[in-house]
């Protein structure tokens, strides 16, 4: 018998403003999923996504601080409804944990603004990290780092170049020259590695 994969949300978050409530509205549309739209005296309204086999899950969106927020925790099992949310959920840059689960073989997604932050494997009480996102800042804090380093090999270079003039220049002082030469070439060979 085959097992049908189970999308689960856990604290799930999505905030928006008025205008992508509309957005969010004509984004959800599917031909196979009828949405029922319920505008509550608060201000606060509740969507429910449903297919024609009965499964329904709903978004109560409450109306704080001048956004719309739903705090989400469902299970679905329906792939056209666990679609339908889960592009939602990233399009609108929701936060939470998203757990797939087929049989024994759990993968638990964690979100954050609608970017897959980690993905975790779970199967039968072990876990195994599959994907840790690696922010932008990282990524170019890494890049100027080693600009970085170039611009100092580049440097140790050129004092590497005076400091060989100078020796050929001066014999007196061969001995000073040297233990500088010795001590930068040490270095250009620290920056390239």
């Amino acid at each position: 018998m085959t097992q049908r994969l189970v999308t689960e949300y856990r604290q799930a978050r999505i905030q928006l403003s008025m205008e992508q409530l509309s957005q969010f509205i004509a984004y959800a549309s599917d031909p196979h999923i009828h949405l029922h739209i319920r505008v509550l005296d608060n201000g606060n309204q509740e969507f429910r996504f449903g297919t024609r086999w009965g499964e329904e899950v709903q978004l109560p969106f409450a109306w704080r601080d001048g956004y719309y927020v739903c705090e989400l925790s469902c299970e679905l099992v329906n792939v056209r409804l666990s679609n339908l949310i889960r592009r939602l959920f990233i399009a609108f840059h929701g936060t939470g944990l998203v757990l797939r689960t087929r049989g024994q073989l759990a993968l638990h997604y964690t979100y954050r603004h609608g970017t897959v932050e980690q993905i975790l494997e779970c199967e039968q009480g072990h876990e195994q990290l599959i994907y840790t996102h690696q922010s932008d800042s990282r990524r170019l804090q890494k890049l100027y780092d080693a600009q970085t380093v170039e611009a100092d090999i580049a440097l140790t270079f050129g004092l590497i170049d005076t400091l060989l003039d100078r020796r050929n220049e001066e014999h007196p002082s061969t001995q000073l020259v040297d233990k500088e030469l010795a001590f930068q070439l040490k270095r250009l060979l620290k920056l390239e590695s």
